[in-house]
């Protein structure tokens, strides 16, 4: 035999089960759906509705709104360099070679990818990136241009970087060998990388 009991929402009277008494406090679904609470947009103050359990997170009404917050959010950025030499510019929590960067934001477009534009150090130092002394080459370009210098000094541009000091030798490195440095300490005083070492001292 069913007994009554009020709606916990509505008031409303309806028939229960004994044994489902206590379990059973609303008298329909809609009833047994949390309500809705009015939130005002923080970007548009329009005003859109929301479950009461969101109601003290909810703060934009769509995606544009919230897309219009984050832009006007000041940016974080950080600078690194890789193993290869260049920057590295950090732009909330995307990484860009601040080189390919600086030139994209110059010509107001995207580059393309490496192997049809490459932008090129004007002075050789990969850390230099100030707008003067870079230029856009392509792959076929560059390799040309480094031809042309290896002719004229017998030294390849990409050569004047850390990783390829023709002014270390076996007979700099002897004498620190002989002190019992190791590799790593050695490339720290030449201010290179021990693969380098090791390639002048055992190969020359």
């Amino acid at each position: 035999m069913k007994i009554t009991n009020n709606c916990k929402r509505c008031g409303k009277e309806f028939s229960v089960y004994p044994c489902k008494k206590d379990k059973i406090r609303y008298c329909s679904i809609k009833c047994s759906r949390p309500g809705k609470a009015k939130i005002i947009c923080y970007i548009c103050k329009k005003s859109f509705f929301v479950s009461n359990c969101f109601k003290n997170t909810s703060t934009f009404c769509s995606l544009k709104c919230t897309g219009i917050f984050n832009s006007q959010k000041p940016s974080k950025t950080s600078r690194t360099i890789n193993s290869g030499g260049y920057v590295v510019l950090r732009i909330n929590k995307i990484c860009f070679l601040e080189h390919r960067y600086i030139m994209e934001q110059h010509l107001k477009r995207k580059l393309k990818p490496f192997p049809i534009e490459l932008v090129h150090h004007i002075n050789g130092i990969k850390t230099d990136n100030r707008i003067e002394n870079l230029k856009i080459l392509t792959n076929v370009a560059h390799s040309r241009m480094n031809m042309i210098e290896f002719h004229k000094t017998g030294v390849y541009s990409y050569k004047k970087s850390n990783f390829k000091r023709l002014d270390i030798n076996r007979n700099k490195i002897l004498p620190y060998i002989k002190k019992g440095y190791s590799f790593n300490k050695i490339a720290k005083i030449f201010n290179t990388y021990r693969k380098m070492i090791t390639r002048r001292y055992y190969v020359g």
